[in-house]
């Protein structure tokens, strides 16, 4: 519970949290509100710089102009790569020309650090290394061998290499050769070491494993174990298949002149410096990879590998491990101790290894004129350019030198957002100033990530004006408990007889969805049931008055104990706060709240609404203003009863125990219920007037219709569905009003005839006031509200509140004078602003209450002292809950006010995951990309903000929200960039290696291990197909082949029990078969003569987890789905969509099994298209015929199940529901 409770308030705005593992080992690192927050590491700069709190959160690094082919690189891109000394002192990037001189003039540079003389290489250490290298090169050239000796060696090092066989059994397997293959000279070596040694000597020249030694520390030199980057880019070339799956121009993907982004070839990125490159010659895009890994599951070593690999190889192809190449495994800096570790000098050196091994590694793919690679037998003039730095969020700040910690004043290693910034999602591109090489040089200065948004968010209860105002009035340091109350008197049995009358509590501290758990409202009481003599005594003003003095006296004495001067101590976690209760709202029916605001209950009365002082004869006025409106105080109130004048403005002649609670004005605290006001009041109104208006114009047979449409509405999930009509129910409950309101306007669609009278009301009226009331409708459940959804709840109210009353007044007998519609048009919105989200504050939640604190346990009474029976029980229940209590999660579809949380946060989670995961994305999906991430954001935030202790201050949500789109642009889709596929390689070239060395000189071992690795892997590479993609099926229906097809369909299609549906399925198969085939270039004649099997399904589950059928019998009726599709224009034929969504009903799902070729996933669709293009929705809802065409599609490609409804008026027109909640 304690993560779900609130004693602090705060305004809705965005806040980030980030990992704890993180932030435990990084939080040394994030002392920036000091004075010197700027951290350099260059040769010639002084450790910390004295300046002011302005900063851009970057750890200093001196950074030469790029070359022209650079600059269109970001900073996080590749700042890594310009760690260096400053261009006077160092060519751009050391080559083998230039290193001597570059490191005598670096020892001779009077500038530079004494720590750096003693900690990196001298010229002299380099020099002899060098040496060295070209001497161990040369004694290769004599000793190295060309292969092995014969296939029968080859075999076995194989079998050695990949199973990771010791010496020993390596030995075993030789003796055992040796003894049974009767050869006068073996064809094996002495022993597998000496196999291992000769692998070692062999002359592969892109397979040599090289060694520098980079730094000096603590007496200890720090060797690079690495790959020449060249030799890494020659072996991916020289992979069988690769030629097939690489791309060396950019390609401007289009569809209808709609830009596409799929791979790297087709981004931004690529058409910028392509065009920096000479003519004639080709783009290599380098793509890195870097994480460091524990080697063993106690993590007391780590080794932080390097991989490397082409962004010209098309994803899938890239994303297997052979084209990914180790480059080199940096060196872990050792610290003495831990006073050393978490010193900046320290810090600062494993900064600057990095970066220098960066440089090392890097440097020789920038030569001026390029370099000539072999690919497929055939030459490329080609300019490596590093495109993408692909890690996790600490390792690119570690690119970067960007400061890892949340806690610095900007976390995100892509812009200059202030960390208060981090979960607003309300920012515009104004306000966010990306960080680029020439600003982070200057180290930018200009505040503008800190600009912020000032749209005000309503959503919990602490969000809200009322606890704003409150908590100002409270002693430091204490904090605000929110008492709210409902109460509602009940029937104990289905006879009415007998009543109790019951007042629950709960703390608006909770959020919204664990308030509303049973759990979390507890009994406070019954109220005492006056009971009169006779039906004399009980209207008259005596008995009344005595009622409502029982009920505020029974209020006083239970609620007193709140307002101790001195506020309470509570318990909570093994926490002690210090608390001020104060009664928030009062949440109740109409009459309920006119009992605790002592205002009268007749709508007759001169001025009917607790609220404010309007008239009865001013209730249906929507034109009112706010000086015509005045509201209800203690002040006024009070002053009317005190001159005996409260008749005058409608209140009882009872002294209001509210009067003298602090902080509540009791009028407006009885906040409007939407159950109440809506379901059960304004839309049964709507449905009632709208029957009678219909009867009168039309007559009965018109109304019958009503009920014939309300039976034959499709099903569909979570909505209830009327089998016999809903006239002969004289009383529906909440919830079927609402499921009402979801089919309503396809009921009274095209419902009757126009006709030529003057006050005629069209049929299109009715279906318009229908289409206002679910906008309204929806709006109002939102569970958070910035200032312009407010706004735009007003407006939407007031436009269904104008067409209501134009078309229904002359059918009311009150013409319309309701204090419900009233007070929802007026007073509705200031409630939000006053108290939070309206579901927040409805019955909705409250009215199963009465079932377990009234009508159970009354039955277990002996009616008898039934209040103090009923008690005894309840505390009887406490108790045995109380021992079993559990964690209780957000169950969304347990509530019927939220169960729209699975499709507004996980359906939203999934639908924006799954465009993530998108292999191609034309413009308007990357637009549909980014739209789908704020919905989802929005509800997050929303939903989760009180459960992070930091309120979602996360920079990884950050950059999501703002930056993962323009990388789509600048470098192709995300799926080409993941570490998904490279986390695996940490298993092949750490963990595994590793436990085959001695644990000595382990970089040197592992390489070697590798080496050998590789070596045999070359010599049996095969082409590596794409992976294939499971789906789950229910109950198979039918089995057939390819050899018995027509005569098994003709069969089926003869069949009286089969659907109609599942007949045109089967008759349009073999012909939707051979044009499924021939679209990949396949003839369905061709397979004849070979297994074709086909397992047609009653269903599968989709992507979003909906069930999508094709069946005969679905809970003992057929069903056969209406899905969406989202497809290119272009895709099979054309026709308008729904914002990129076509719609098609299925009518067979197939799983088709052939020899030698992947599982195909298909279903039989017959399209449905627009019915116009000029005017294609109706109702805001898709207006669709269906089609004579007929197409197997992937299952993959279907994006949802959604809801159809023919259209009475015409069976050939149909309605897509966009009214589900």
């Amino acid at each position: 519970m304690d993560s779900n409770i609130r004693i602090g308030f705060g305004l809705d705005s965005d806040r980030s949290e980030y990992n704890q593992n993180w932030i435990r080992i990084l939080k040394n690192n994030s002392e920036d509100n000091r004075n010197n927050e700027i951290i350099y590491i260059s040769d010639d700069k002084p450790m910390f710089s004295s300046r002011s709190n302005e900063t851009s959160d970057i750890m200093q690094v001196e950074i030469d102009e790029l070359p022209q082919s650079m600059n269109s690189l970001t900073f996080e891109e590749f700042a890594s790569i310009r760690y260096e000394e400053p261009a006077s002192r160092e060519p751009e990037f050391e080559t083998d020309e230039s290193k001597s001189k570059s490191d005598e003039t670096e020892t001779e540079t009077k500038s530079e650090s004494k720590s750096d003389k003693t900690e990196f290489e001298s010229d002299k250490t380099d020099n002899e290394f060098d040496e060295s290298e070209e001497s161990e090169s040369a004694e290769e050239e004599i000793e190295t061998i060309p292969k092995f000796p014969n296939n029968t060696y080859s075999n076995l090092m194989t079998l050695i290499i990949q199973h990771n066989l010791n010496n020993k059994a390596g030995n075993a397997i030789i003796r055992f050769f040796n003894k049974h293959s009767n050869l006068l000279t073996s064809l094996l070596p002495k022993n597998i070491e000496q196999g291992r040694k000769l692998m070692d000597r062999m002359k592969l020249i892109n397979l040599l494993n090289k060694e520098k030694i980079i730094l000096k520390y603590n007496n200890k030199d720090y060797i690079i174990y690495y790959r020449p980057i060249i030799n890494c880019i020659k072996n991916i070339l020289s992979i069988k298949d690769i030629h097939k799956y690489i791309t060396f121009n950019f390609k401007n993907d289009q569809t209808n002149n709609n830009r596409n982004y799929n791979e790297q070839y087709t981004s931004n990125w690529w058409a910028q410096t392509e065009k920096t490159l000479p003519t004639g010659s080709y783009l290599l895009s380098i793509i890195l990879y870097s994480d460091a890994s524990t080697t063993d599951s106690l993590g007391k070593n780590i080794l932080h590998p390097i991989f490397v690999t082409l962004g010209n190889i098309i994803t899938w192809r890239r994303n297997k491990p052979d084209v990914k190449q180790l480059l080199a495994y940096f060196p872990i800096i050792k610290a003495k101790d831990d006073t050393q570790k978490i010193s900046e000098e320290y810090k600062n050196i494993v900064r600057r290894t990095f970066h220098k091994s960066l440089k090392f590694l890097l440097s020789p793919l920038y030569d001026d004129n390029g370099i000539e690679l072999e690919l497929n037998n055939s030459i490329f003039w080609c300019f490596p350019r590093i495109s993408m730095i692909i890690s996790n969020w600490p390792e690119a700040c570690t690119f970067a030198l960007t400061y890892k910690s949340m806690k610095s004043n900007y976390p995100c290693h892509f812009c200059l957002v202030s960390k208060e910034d981090l979960s607003n999602i309300n920012l515009n591109s104004n306000q966010i100033e990306p960080r680029s090489h020439n600003n982070m040089k200057l180290y930018y200065k200009n505040n503008t990530g800190k600009n912020t948004n000032n749209n005000r968010n309503y959503n919990e209860q602490y969000t809200s004006n009322w606890w704003a105002q409150t908590e100002k009035t409270l002693p430091t340091g204490s904090y605000l408990l929110s008492i709210i109350l409902y109460s509602d008197a009940s029937t104990t049995d289905s006879l009415g007889k007998n009543i109790l009358h019951p007042i629950f509590v709960t703390l608006g501290n909770i959020i919204t969805w664990r308030r509303n758990k049973p759990d979390v409202k507890q009994l406070l009481a019954y109220f005492p049931i006056i009971k009169a003599k006779d039906d004399t005594q009980k209207i008259s003003e005596e008995y009344k008055n005595i009622v409502r003095r029982t009920f505020h006296k029974s209020l006083k004495f239970l609620l007193s104990p709140l307002y101790d001067d001195n506020g309470i101590e509570l318990e909570l976690n093994n926490s002690i706060f210090w608390c001020f209760p104060r009664i928030s709202m009062i949440i109740s029916n109409w009459p309920e709240a006119c009992t605790f605001a002592l205002t009268y209950k007749s709508m007759k009365s001169n001025y009917p609404c607790h609220f404010c002082l309007v008239s009865k004869e001013d209730l249906s006025n929507i034109n009112l203003n706010s000086n015509q409106i005045e509201p209800r105080s203690h002040n006024n109130m009070k002053l009317y009863y005190k001159n005996n004048t409260g008749k005058n403005v409608s209140i009882e002649n009872v002294r209001n125990f509210f009067w003298s609670v602090p902080n509540i004005n009791i009028y407006a605290a009885t906040v409007p219920d939407r159950m109440h006001h809506l379901d059960l009041g304004l839309f049964q109104h709507q449905l009632n007037f709208t029957k009678i208006l219909i009867n009168k114009q039309c007559g009965k047979s018109v109304i019958d219709e009503m009920n014939r449409r309300v039976k034959l509405i499709p099903r569909y999930k979570d909505l209830k569905s009327f089998p016999n009509g809903f006239l002969h129910l004289t009383l529906l409950t909440a919830s079927e009003y609402r499921s009402l309101m979801k089919i309503i306007i396809f009921i009274v669609d095209e419902l009757y005839e126009d006709s030529g009278n003057p006050n005629f009301i069209k049929n299109n009226k009715i279906t318009e006031v229908y289409l206002k009331w679910n906008k309204m409708y929806l709006l109002s459940r939102k569970e958070n509200y910035e200032e312009s959804d407010v706004t735009l709840l007003q407006e939407s109210i007031n436009e269904w509140t104008k067409l209501f009353i134009e078309l229904f007044k002359e059918h009311s007998k009150s013409e319309l004078q309701f204090p419900k519609l009233h007070s929802w048009v007026f007073h509705i919105c200031s409630s939000i602003r006053e108290f939070g989200a309206i579901n927040g504050y409805t019955t909705e939640t409250y009215e199963s209450l009465h079932k377990d604190y009234v009508k159970k346990p009354y039955k277990l009474t002996n009616k008898k002292e039934i209040e103090k029976q009923i008690m005894k029980i309840i505390r009887r229940k406490a108790i045995i809950t109380e021992s079993s209590s559990k964690e209780i999660p957000k169950t969304p579809i347990a509530l019927k006010y939220s169960k729209k949380l699975y499709e507004f946060l996980y359906l939203k989670w999934n639908k924006m995951y799954l465009l993530s995961r998108k292999e191609n994305y034309e413009e308007s999906d990357v637009t549909l990309l980014q739209e789908s991430i704020n919905e989802w954001t929005k509800l997050f935030i929303e939903l989760f903000k009180e459960h992070s202790k930091s309120e979602l201050q996360f920079p990884k949500l950050h950059s999501w929200v703002f930056h993962i789109c323009s990388s789509i642009r600048e470098f192709g889709a995300i799926n080409g960039y993941t570490t998904e596929t490279y986390e695996s390689l940490h298993k092949d070239y750490v963990k595994k290696p590793y436990k085959l060395t001695n644990k000595k000189e382990i970089e040197k071992q592992i390489m070697k291990i590798i080496r050998r690795k590789a070596i045999i892997t070359e010599s049996s590479s095969k082409e590596i197909p794409k992976t294939p993609i499971a789906l789950k099926y229910s109950k198979k229906l039918y089995e057939f082949c390819i050899q018995n097809a027509e005569i098994y369909i003709q069969t089926r299609m003869n069949d009286p029990n089969l659907e109609k549906e599942m007949k045109l399925g089967f008759e349009k198969f073999l012909e939707c078969l051979d044009a499924y085939l021939d679209f990949y270039d396949r003839k369905l004649s061709e397979h004849e003569e070979i297994d074709m099997i086909f397992h047609i399904y009653g269903g599968v589950t989709l992507k979003f987890g909906s069930i999508m059928c094709a069946t005969n019998k679905f809970h003992k009726k057929p069903i056969f789905s209406n899905i969406a599709v989202e497809m290119n224009a272009d895709e099979i034929f054309e026709y308008t969509s729904d914002n990129g969504v076509c719609f098609a009903q299925v009518l067979l799902i197939t799983e088709i099994i052939m020899n030698y070729e992947e599982l195909m996933h298909l279903a039989l669709v017959q399209w449905y298209d627009f019915t116009s293009s000029v005017n294609p929705y109706l109702y805001e809802c898709p207006l669709l015929e269906k089609t004579n065409i007929f197409n197997l599609i992937e299952i993959e490609a279907i994006n949802d199940i959604i809801h159809i409804i023919p259209r009475f008026i015409d069976n050939s027109e149909f309605l897509v529901n966009k009214f589900l909640f």
